[in-house]
């Protein structure tokens, strides 16, 4: 990256895979192939469309997302010596922590100068390769349902927690849950956050109507309230 850098490369995303040793459950040293990525500079390529910003745990996120998008995978707040504290999760599947992925630590950005955080992840091979082939999927003829529901919670939740919750409750109406707002200030208690949820439903067979709807969204509402997450009036 530094390279980069150094020859006015502001903009870098780099991947490599190799082998790394780690113990393994047994104390003994293993080895392991990994694929490790870095983002660093804007999110985008300067345009007249979109105004420039930097990178952000997201935007990486979303590519880990998409590298491992035939696998059923969560993000878990987590700690790690290289990583930002507050600002890296690993990254789970079926209980196993497959990888990680976060900002750099401050501490590395001031050993080698850097203006501004670089983003990285750590994906062990094996499970990328068990993601498999994208497969066909029929899409439906019948209109998607959309509920857009508002919860009040603290500032120390995790908007990624609250989505664990919400879709471990949803059956298979639900397409898509997804945070589009997050709103802090007037209003609002102190500590306290608003985050706007979607919800996407969607039958494969029939029009949904009310009846087929509002128990499934009353049920997320209810599991959101358990976990924290009050619906906001």
């Amino acid at each position: 990256m530094q390279n980069n850098l150094n020859r006015k490369q502001n903009r870098v995303r780099v991947f490599e895979i190799a082998c790394v040793f780690g113990k393994g459950s047994d104390g003994r040293f293993v080895q392991n192939e990994r694929i490790g990525g870095l983002w660093y500079g804007a999110a985008m390529p300067e345009q007249w469309g979109e105004k420039t910003r930097n990178a952000d745990f997201y935007d990486i996120k979303a590519d880990v997302e998409n590298l491992l998008k035939n696998k059923a995978v969560e993000f878990v707040k987590t700690g790690h010596p290289a990583l930002h504290p507050g600002r890296a999760a690993n990254i789970v599947s079926d209980g196993k922590v497959i990888g990680f992925v976060g900002e750099l630590h401050p501490k590395w950005l001031q050993k080698y100068d850097l203006p501004q955080a670089p983003l990285v992840f750590e994906i062990d091979m094996a499970a990328v390769l068990e993601c498999g082939k994208t497969r066909y999927r029929a899409v439906s003829k019948f209109q998607p349902v959309r509920r857009d529901l508002a919860f009040v919670m603290p500032e120390v939740m995790n908007h990624d927690d609250l989505l664990l919750v919400l879709k471990g409750a949803a059956n298979k109406l639900v397409q898509e849950i997804s945070v589009f707002d997050v709103y802090r200030g007037t209003g609002l208690p102190e500590g306290m956050k608003s985050v706007a949820v979607k919800v996407i439903l969607q039958d494969m067979e029939n029009t949904l109507t009310d009846e087929a709807v509002e128990p499934l969204i009353g049920k997320l509402i209810g599991v959101a309230t358990e976990a924290g997450a009050r619906l906001r009036s």
